[in-house]
């Protein structure tokens, strides 16, 4: 991902959930960090699975 407005938003994201020891500043396309760069990547899900634990259930989801 190389938009640095998607990825402010991701990154302000992680760090309202996770707390101020996951910020994160954004430039070039990545997250950097006090001694981190992390890219970002995107995956869109196409199918996914779920499972009941117990008696068997199975259930499957396309997007």
């Amino acid at each position: 991902m190389e938009d640095d407005a998607r990825l402010r938003r991701v990154a302000d994201a992680y760090e309202s959930k996770y707390g101020s020891d996951w910020h994160f500043e954004v430039r070039d396309g990545a997250f950097h960090g006090e001694e981190v760069e992390a890219l970002v990547y995107e995956v869109v899900p196409v199918t996914a699975f779920g499972f009941r634990k117990g008696e068997f259930s199975q259930t499957r989801w396309r997007f």
